[in-house]
This record gives structure tokens, sequence and C-alpha cells, in this order.
């Protein structure tokens, strides 16, 4: 997680064009998929299923809500839950390798 401009929010947003991107041999974007899913498995399994869903199969709040069988503002709160965690996650590492 080296690369400064490396921002949670952006990856996650676009992590099926990051996934496509890695495949073709981009080694930034490959970079970049490894440090947001070391990120994301330190949520836990339901948040980083409502994650994945969302954003990486591209899921409506509705879809993941009638899947889990949960309210759909449960699914919102969730995904800025999780969010929000990976924030921290991200800084606490940056700090760490000394950003």
């Amino acid at each position: 997680m080296k690369n400064k401009r490396f921002t949670v929010r952006n990856v996650i947003y676009n992590l099926p064009e990051i996934y496509a991107s890695s495949h073709r041999g981009s080694i930034d974007d490959t970079i970049q998929l490894v440090d947001i899913m070391d990120l994301i498995n330190k949520l836990d399994k339901r948040n980083r299923f409502i994650l994945l869903r969302k954003y990486f199969y591209g899921d409506t709040t509705a879809q993941i809500a009638k899947r889990l069988s949960i309210a759909p503002k449960t699914v919102e709160g969730a995904v800025t839950r999780s969010m929000d965690r990976l924030d921290v996650l991200y800084n606490r590492q940056m700090a760490h390798d000394g950003y």
C-alpha cells in the first residue's frame, strides 16, 4: 500500500475494472487489488459479503437485502460502516508503513 493516491473508496467503487485490469497485466492495479482485498478480508463475514456483492458483483441494495433476509437500510448501514472501517484500517497500515 505504498501508493499515496490510493483511496479505499476509489478502489472499492472500481473493483470490477481494477480486477479486469490486473488480469491484463497492470502491476499498479494488481497491487491495489491485493491491498484492498487484504483490507476487505479483515471485515467480518457478513460485511465482507455485502461489500463484495455490491461493488464487485454489482448487486443492488434490495437484492442483497433479499438474499440475506434483512432490511435495505441494514445493508446501507453495513456498507457505510464497512467503508469507514476500511478507511481506518488503511490509515493504520499507512502509518505503520511510515507514510
